[in-house]
């Protein structure tokens, strides 16, 4: 397909797609729990307990995905382990759809955990490796808005749809589609060339990119043509020697500037990114705004109305961080994000005090509009950006894999306590000390995070280091044998 409207943009826009679409989904199963909890509870004898295992369970399983997909990335590839992603997916719609027992709906949720970890780390990389770099940070960014659109999908169909099970049936339809784009789609051609496949990275590579990258393609196939000499001079050892030296890799390799700098970023970034209301609110939206605005509110027209502006939001997002520094967009958005923590946690206690001389609901959703608009603006689509700027090339799976199962475990903790923080010390104190973790973090990203916009990795990666990386030749031999996808 030579022709314009099928070249090699219209191609990453496909392959992308498939990729966005996944997210998609997983933004409609954080979403879903404001939709499934409140039918739960009006239908069945569901206890709390119970509910919040519902909610939060796929924080669980997200961690045993995370742990498995570097080893299914790097054995069989990308597109395989997107496959299985949006498979499970789809297969956890569907049991959802036929549905009656909490049991059956623990089982649903786990399975989509497990998919939500396999691309969780998988996506960044897949967009990243199969993309034109002057369109790569623009794909990127869809990550977040696919997120964002995930739940404001989810929710809009509750407020017209009242059987969860209907609304599963029609997130297992659009994961299907997902996974025919997918199936349709090119594996990585960096996976082709580490396996040593050069024709078939070559092929991959002209299909997504054209004929106008042949730099990039031949110097990827120069760099693992290296690689696979020396991985190839120490494939007869046995397995003990073997994990001998991943423990020596692993140690010493920790110890590197340009390896724990963007680690100890990148986990309080999961942090902002956890902790900045978005995950919380997305799960336990009805919650939130009956203690904010009320019971005698319709909800509906709320929460389509906050998605709505998050969509939004996010959209511009891709504007502002395209103008604007980094670190300013962040730090601007996520200082508000504090001070609307604390100014909700107050109205919140002058309200349930009596102590307001006046009151009425549109305080509390002006508050709520600018609390996830600094989210969808800042932490949501910046944690992505940065995730694919910092970490050392060779390194990043490994930096990755740390970074998503920190960011699994603080989502299990958050989707589990959030309700027992509100019923002990209130929406006001839950709301205290998530400032407090926002504020921290973002005192800790200024002071270590350097400008990344605009900037080539390996002047990143130079200025973590402290020191230049010297020669091509070094860069490329340094432990290589080691060296993790």
């Amino acid at each position: 397909m030579t022709t314009k409207c099928f070249g090699p943009l219209f191609k990453q826009c496909v392959l992308t797609s498939g990729v966005s679409i996944n997210f998609m989904t997983h933004g409609m199963v954080m979403g879903f729990s404001s939709v499934l909890l409140p039918q739960l509870r009006a239908t069945t004898d569901v206890d709390e307990s119970t509910a919040t295992w519902i909610a939060s369970i796929f924080g669980v399983s997200l961690i045993l995905g995370t742990l498995s997909v570097p080893l299914i990335m790097s054995t069989y590839g990308r597109k395989p382990a997107n496959i299985v992603s949006a498979t499970l997916m789809t297969v956890g719609w569907l049991i959802i759809s036929a549905s009656e027992r909490a049991s059956t709906l623990l089982l649903a949720r786990f399975l989509q955990g497990f998919s939500m970890g396999f691309l969780a780390d998988m996506g960044n990389i897949f967009i990243g490796e199969c993309c034109s770099p002057k369109n790569r940070g623009a794909f990127l960014t869809t990550i977040s808005v696919s997120l964002m659109l995930g739940t404001f999908l989810v929710h809009s169909l509750g407020t017209v749809i009242s059987s969860w099970q209907t609304i599963a049936l029609i997130s297992a339809c659009i994961s299907f589609l997902d996974l025919i784009i997918i199936v349709l789609s090119p594996e990585s051609p960096s996976f082709y060339a580490m396996k040593g496949k050069y024709d078939e990275c070559r092929k991959a590579f002209r299909w997504l990119r054209g004929q106008f990258e042949e730099d990039e393609l031949e110097k990827l196939i120069k760099i693992n043509m290296t690689k696979e000499s020396n991985i190839t001079s120490e494939s007869d050892e046995n397995f003990i020697n073997k994990l001998q030296k991943k423990f020596v890799y692993l140690k010493t390799t920790l110890k590197k500037k340009e390896v724990y700098k963007p680690i100890v970023i990148m986990l309080h970034l999961y942090v902002l990114g956890q902790w900045c209301i978005a995950v919380t609110f997305d799960t336990y939206a009805k919650d939130i705004l009956d203690i904010i605005l009320g019971t005698d509110i319709n909800f509906g027209i709320v929460i389509v109305s906050l998605d709505l502006q998050r969509l939004v939001s996010n959209f511009l997002a891709i504007l502002a961080i395209k103008m604007i520094r980094r670190k300013l967009v962040l730090v601007v958005t996520m200082s508000t994000n504090v001070i609307c923590y604390f100014s909700i946690a107050l109205y919140v206690y002058l309200k349930t005090h009596d102590i307001l001389s006046y009151d009425h609901p549109f305080i509390g959703l002006v508050l709520l509009h600018i609390h996830l608009f600094t989210t969808a603006v800042g932490a949501v689509p910046l944690i992505n950006i940065i995730a694919g700027e910092i970490y050392p090339l060779q390194h990043r799976g490994l930096c990755g894999m740390i970074g998503i199962l920190f960011f699994s475990i603080n989502e299990t903790i958050n989707m589990k306590s959030a309700r027992y923080l509100f019923a002990s010390i209130g929406l006001h104190g839950a709301y205290t000390i998530y400032g407090l973790l926002v504020a921290y973090s973002v005192i800790v990203v200024w002071i270590l995070l350097p400008e990344t916009k605009d900037r080539v990795l390996l002047d990143i990666e130079e200025e973590f280091r402290g020191s230049p990386l010297i020669v091509e030749s070094k860069l490329i031999g340094e432990d290589n044998e080691n060296v993790r996808d």
